[in-house]
């Protein structure tokens, strides 16, 4: 299981084990390195495998399985060790007497740092992503951790501000709202809720508008190179303060499902990804910092796909694929290689002139959808294609932030 912290993983586990009314044997990296040396830590992973084969049937759990790291990771000083390791677990995964009715089942933030080998058929070849939850589930995640003391009140006001938050923040709302409850000697209400949440503040004009600006550029730019299939654009009217970087827009695509995908496919993605600048550069002359620094910005996914692009795909000068290491790998190319730098560099500047050139020549557009968005907050796919005169098909959803 993979996904972002705090989304449930551990929790999953034990509601399988709990499912399949078996035993749940949990165990992890650092317990099994707190035995000691290397002897004692592949002494504590066999105890573990051999407790799990007395339990059964049962499932092993096995936390932060990227802990384990992979054998061609780029630390020399440390590769021995770690080639040992992982060599003990396949050993525990593969017994020569089987492991029959011992179910495992591991959990990691980033699958990506995991040795190959431990991932294919016949190990953990099955990876099932926990994502951050949807409306539904938040709410639902709420009332849980509310448990006796849910009351009659709308849980669905609190789904537009916890946007991006884990089932972990939500435990932790929940928690921090009981124990006001308790210290104050008042029954659990919403305006308890209301007090133990960050505290927000409503936007500017300015950062409204700055807000809508960029994400009519990101909309505007996918429709009209037909990249993705526009679902809609949504803006927020306020933020959390003190929370760090936060969502207060998102353009969600639909993806052509059997589309064949060539280079001018990833050029155009890689336009519509900084069509969001791009918009800004046509309507203020410049762009803000919103746009980069975090993982799942804007400039960091257009990066990734001009690397993929160059390295991956054999679009660029070599046909050779290097795919890199560690937590974030085509980050780690870029670093290693200034060349391949200067080539990611030149095709995200050209495909930035390029989203400025087809929003110049929709300025008018660009204008009446982010006017749209700034009166309403939200606008379909289909209202932005009627505005823009194009026609669209729906799929599979993915989404871009700001």
């Amino acid at each position: 299981m993979h996904g972002p912290p705090g989304c449930g993983k551990t929790t999953y586990a034990q509601a399988l084990a709990d499912s399949c009314e078996v035993e749940l044997v949990v165990a992890s990296a650092a317990r099994w390195q707190a035995a000691g040396h290397l002897g004692d830590y592949l002494k504590a992973m066999r105890a573990a495998f051999a407790q799990a084969m007395k339990q059964s049937p049962c499932i092993l759990f096995v936390d932060e399985f990227d802990s384990f790291g992979d054998r061609e990771g780029d630390d020399d000083h440390a590769r021995d060790y770690r080639r040992q390791v992982i060599n003990g677990l396949l050993e525990c995964l593969d017994p020569a007497e089987g492991r029959e009715g011992v179910v495992v089942v591991g959990a990691t933030n980033n699958p990506s740092v995991i040795d190959r080998a431990l991932l294919r058929p016949g190990r953990l070849e099955t990876l099932i992503e926990i994502p951050l939850p949807d409306a539904a589930a938040r709410v639902a995640i709420l009332r849980h951790h509310l448990r006796e003391q849910v009351f009659d009140g709308d849980l669905a006001r609190f789904v537009p501000a916890t946007r991006g938050w884990s089932g972990a923040d939500i435990e932790k709302l929940a928690r921090d709202a009981r124990r006001l409850s308790r210290r104050r000697k008042i029954a659990l209400s919403e305006d308890l809720l209301l007090e133990v949440m960050p505290k927000r503040y409503v936007l500017s004009a300015s950062e409204l508008r700055n807000t809508a600006i960029h994400e009519a550029g990101h909309a505007i730019v996918a429709v009209l190179l037909a990249s993705d299939v526009l679902k809609h654009v949504h803006i927020d009217r306020d933020a959390a303060i003190g929370v760090g970087a936060q969502s207060v827009g998102m353009t969600v695509f639909e993806p052509e499902v059997g589309r064949v995908k060539t280079a001018s496919y990833y050029d155009d993605r890689i336009a519509m990804l900084l069509g969001g600048i791009a918009a800004e550069t046509v309507v203020y002359g410049c762009h803000a910092d919103g746009a980069g620094g975090a993982p799942s910005s804007d400039l960091v996914l257009a990066s990734d796909i001009a690397t993929k692009l160059e390295r991956h795909f054999g679009f660029g000068e070599v046909l050779s694929v290097e795919l890199g290491k560690g937590d974030r790998p085509l980050e780690c190319l870029r670093d290693r290689d200034p060349k391949l730098r200067g080539l990611v560099d030149v095709r995200l500047k050209t495909q930035l002139d390029r989203g400025v050139s087809l929003l110049s020549e929709r300025r008018q557009e660009l204008d009446h959808l982010a006017e749209t968005l700034v009166d309403k907050g939200h606008v379909n796919g289909d209202e932005v294609r009627a505005l823009l005169g194009a026609k669209g098909m729906s799929t599979q959803s993915a989404s871009v932030r700001t």
